[in-house]
């Protein structure tokens, strides 16, 4: 996978290591949410983005789908963009 990947107008798929090495540059694609798991996350990140942590990435998605389209409406309503960061391993 690339490091940063545009998959619709507003949504991107990165890796994480690529997030935290290219912060100020997603910043720079006005990327305002980033979806992430929870022991990728750090204090900059948070300052940084609307920051929504997954805590446990092996449970159904589709418990996740509510708080996940929220999350997508709230990054409509500014006119934001969401990044979608995958684990390396």
């Amino acid at each position: 996978m690339p490091d940063v990947m545009k998959i619709m107008k507003d949504i991107f798929i990165s890796s994480e290591s690529w997030i935290k090495a290219r912060a100020q540059y997603a910043v720079k694609l006005r990327i305002t949410h980033v979806i992430i798991e929870k022991r990728f996350s750090t204090r900059e990140l948070e300052s940084m983005f609307e920051v929504y942590t997954i805590e446990d990435t092996h449970k159904n998605s589709y418990h996740l789908a509510p708080e996940i389209m929220d999350l997508l409406r709230a990054a409509a309503l500014v006119k934001g963009r969401v990044l979608f960061v995958e684990g390396e391993e």
